[in-house]
């Protein structure tokens, strides 16, 4: 929840136009909660699927021309990574330790008895 909120107060602030304009609710709630779940790898790859977030939200696709509205207001680079978002402030807790956890291990010093002798 806490990312979502962050996200929604940063589009907010990046252009407040965007939810005066005559569009449904669902959708830019939908629309939030898509951008902060695949940039934390929970919606629609391991955990819940895009579809099913959707149907939560009573929409029969992804709000994907909503997101890109949203992603140009907090000023998300178009050309990154779809998921990207351009900030840590849009990582969940278990996210940014997922990201730690892989850093610690890549980092990890390799021991004698772990190389292979040519």
């Amino acid at each position: 929840r806490t990312a979502v909120r962050r996200m929604l107060h940063d589009v907010a602030v990046g252009d407040p136009q965007i939810f005066l304009r005559r569009a449904k609710v669902e959708t830019a709630a939908a629309a939030l909660c898509w951008m902060v779940g695949r940039a934390n790898e929970s919606v629609g790859y391991v955990g819940l699927q895009t579809q099913d977030l959707m149907r939560t939200f009573g929409l029969k696709s992804p709000p994907s021309t909503r997101a890109y509205t949203m992603r140009q207001a907090i000023g998300a680079d178009r050309t990154e990574w779809p998921s990207s978002l351009g900030s840590a402030r849009y990582l969940t807790g278990a996210r940014r330790q997922s990201i730690a956890t892989r850093r610690d291990h890549a980092y990890e010093p390799v021991g004698a008895s772990d190389l292979v002798q040519g």
